[in-house]
């Protein structure tokens, strides 16, 4: 009698194993690129050991909802793409403590009270000294970074010099600047973002001297 029942405790443990979970290994990724790639310098932390200027609290909040019939999740690329807009009107370079957080909550439609997934990113934005930009961090090679808020990225190398696109023009003092920030060497053409193909530069520096092209004038450095 006992051999029975301990064969069929057997067979109910051996039975349940087939609806217990499976060991599984899950690994998720924020990238930070998109901030990186604009200029903008970020970390989790709280502290950082350089001087800046708190400009102000920032947050984010993307909300799933429904499209067509059909479910759109929020994603953290949506909601950083929204924070480098609101740091670049903001005039910061910076986001130190930056916290993102997945929650579920019920979704405002009154007509179908649902729950929605939701991501918020937030943190505080910062202004760092032009001197120090240079010092962020990338994984991007041709980003230099931003001078009085302007951004600068080498768009090509050559043997004496480069070529450099900015998102505005620079004005002769910015580009002493950029040249003692950047460490410029050699010749250098400034061209306007979206023009570097049309080989149509605007300022350039050569032999000591700063170039404005639109009026042939030359600049002592």
């Amino acid at each position: 009698m006992n051999k029975t029942i301990c064969g069929l405790l057997l067979i109910l443990v051996l039975g349940s194993c087939g609806s217990l979970p499976q060991p599984e290994s899950r690994i998720g990724v924020i990238d930070y690129t998109p901030l990186i790639k604009a200029g903008i310098f970020v970390t989790e932390s709280n502290s950082v050991n350089f001087d800046y200027t708190a400009v102000g609290s920032i947050i984010a909040t993307e909300k799933g909802g429904w499209v067509n019939g059909r479910p759109k999740r929020p994603t953290t690329e949506d909601a950083l793409k929204n924070i480098i807009k609101e740091l670049e009107r903001m005039g910061a370079n910076g986001i130190i403590n930056l916290n993102i957080i997945p929650s579920v909550e019920m979704s405002d439609d009154l007509m179908s009270k649902v729950f929605v997934s939701v991501i918020t990113v937030k943190g505080m934005a910062i202004k760092i000294p032009d001197s120090k930009v240079k010092k962020v961090p990338t994984e991007d090679s041709h980003l230099l970074g931003q001078i009085d808020g302007i951004q600068c990225r080498i768009a090509k190398k050559y043997n004496n010099g480069m070529t450099i696109c900015t998102s505005k023009e620079l004005t002769p003092d910015q580009i002493k600047k950029a040249k003692d920030t950047f460490s410029l060497k050699g010749k250098i053409m400034f061209n306007l973002e979206g023009a570097e193909g049309k080989g149509e530069a605007y300022a350039g520096i050569d032999d000591g001297f700063i170039i404005i092209y639109k009026n042939n004038e030359f600049i002592k450095m």
